[in-house]
């Protein structure tokens, strides 16, 4: 059982993924993807969501929680204190250039960005920090390599799966996993100095985590966070006027 099911078909004949069809980046609907998993392969479309979950806020914000704790029981307050500090930064800096992309749109690389991904963000964040933690307590080379190496990929296989269900553009992706590796970065740096942690997952633990994951599939991959942003950003745009660039200026960018 997949979190997402699939609807009827659209209007203009398409079956589209529950929870996607309504938050998917306008610039997204402007010009797909060249991938149509959506559109003609029911298989792929149904992992893309499966796997889009794993980034999802539902499950990674009660996880990171979780990992808070463990840290600071198994470890020091000051590993957990350092991973709440980067977390919080991540996502403030993250809903920021949310906000400021409804709002505005964000002008990189020739390019209008309305909204980063947080999915890919969030994923290469918590998978690249719990890594991070992991990598320290282990000695053997190739269990080192193959702990980065699927990380790597799973954090690759979020980011891609958001490309899919056109919820984001490739853009807006890459920026997403450029900000949450750069906080990841940020954390395994920041505890160099401490000693290495040997994580168990006590049953405790695995249970909190097992919860979390069922939870997580029966509340599925909601778009409140994006919503409320949005009816954010578009609040503050007509209250203060937030954008410096100009409607001519934007109308210059593409989307993609």
């Amino acid at each position: 059982m997949v979190p997402q099911s699939v609807n009827a078909a659209t209007p203009h004949g398409r079956p589209t993924v529950r929870g996607y069809s309504r938050m998917a980046n306008p610039a997204c609907r402007a010009k797909l993807p060249s991938i149509h998993p959506a559109d003609d392969t029911p298989m792929l479309r149904d992992v893309s969501a499966a796997v889009t979950l794993l980034g999802s806020s539902v499950l990674l914000l009660p996880l990171s929680v979780l990992l808070a704790a463990v840290l600071w029981r198994q470890h020091s307050a000051r590993l957990a204190l350092r991973w709440i500090a980067v977390l919080g930064a991540c996502l403030l800096g993250m809903a920021a250039l949310k906000l400021y992309g409804h709002a505005c749109g964000l002008p990189i690389l020739l390019r209008r960005v309305v909204s980063p991904s947080g999915h890919a963000a969030f994923s290469a964040l918590f998978y690249g920090s719990l890594a991070a933690v992991m990598l320290r307590a282990v000695d053997i080379p190739w269990r080192r390599t193959l702990l980065m190496a699927g990380t790597a990929g799973l954090v690759a296989a979020i980011g891609l799966s958001r490309i899919l269900l056109r919820a984001h553009t490739k853009l807006e992706v890459l920026i997403g996993l450029s900000v949450g590796a750069a906080a990841a970065l940020a954390f395994a740096l920041s505890i160099r100095s401490l000693p290495p942690a040997r994580l168990r997952l006590r049953p405790a633990a695995a249970g909190a985590v097992l919860a979390c994951g069922l939870a997580a599939l029966a509340v599925g991959d909601r778009s409140v966070i994006e919503e409320t942003i949005r009816a954010l950003a578009d609040e503050v745009q007509q209250e203060v006027g937030l954008c410096m660039t100009g409607p001519s200026d934007l109308a210059a960018l593409r989307t993609r």
